[in-house]
């Protein structure tokens, strides 16, 4: 299939984004130490890293690389959860809720390295997040979230509402916090020790083959 004649959902991303490179269908049978289904952010992240630690890859798609959910979101990054805060997940989870409170700590800063590694244009800005918060009421909860991130070692800050307009550009806000995309304490790099003879085989199948 020629990426020039994919037909994209009409979106913003779709409109100004260059088409993919060419990749091979899928005929007959490959091998490879691992193969992933799907080329969205998770699928090429979990090869990319997989090929720094020296593992043979190979990802399969069945229209393009970001066709389905990650080429359709609207762009943010965002290193938390939408409702449960971090000792939520702690007191569920023990030890793993800890190890993943860390991964969602760093998340962000993970996504900017591996564009400066890989030199990837994204139009990325390294800058932070800002929650706003649309009601009285909901102070509480922007308070709560930075105790409990700041806690988790985050670089987060409680925003007044007079912080929060200057920075939007909008005074419907009551406050809120910002976080920052902070460096990650722990990301596999590019320097690792790999064979370059091995690489990662991206191809697509046809939806009747699986």
């Amino acid at each position: 299939m020629n990426s020039q004649n994919v037909r994209w959902p009409e979106s913003l991303w779709a409109a100004v984004t260059p088409a993919g490179p060419e990749l091979p269908r899928l005929v007959g049978t490959a091998e490879a130490d691992v193969v992933i289904i799907g080329a969205g952010f998770t699928g090429l992240s979990t090869a990319l890293h997989l090929r720094e630690a020296n593992v043979d890859v190979a990802v399969v798609e069945a229209v393009e690389p970001g066709w389905g959910a990650s080429g359709r979101n609207n762009g943010q990054v965002i290193p938390t959860l939408s409702r449960p805060d971090p000792e939520d997940i702690v007191a569920k989870h023990g030890a793993t809720g800890e190890r993943f409170v860390a991964l969602l700590r760093d998340s962000a800063s993970v996504l900017f390295d591996v564009a400066r590694r890989y030199q990837i244009q994204a139009e990325q800005e390294q800058t932070g997040w800002v929650q706003p918060v649309h009601s009285p009421g909901r102070i509480r909860i922007a308070e709560r979230r930075v105790r409990q991130w700041s806690k988790a070692g985050a670089a987060v800050e409680l925003l007044s509402r007079e912080q929060v307009s200057q920075m939007l550009g909008a005074d419907a806000w009551y406050g809120g916090y910002w976080r920052a995309h902070q460096p990650a304490r722990a990301v596999a790099r590019a320097g690792q020790n790999r064979d370059r003879s091995r690489r990662t085989h991206f191809c697509k199948f046809a939806r009747n083959q699986l």
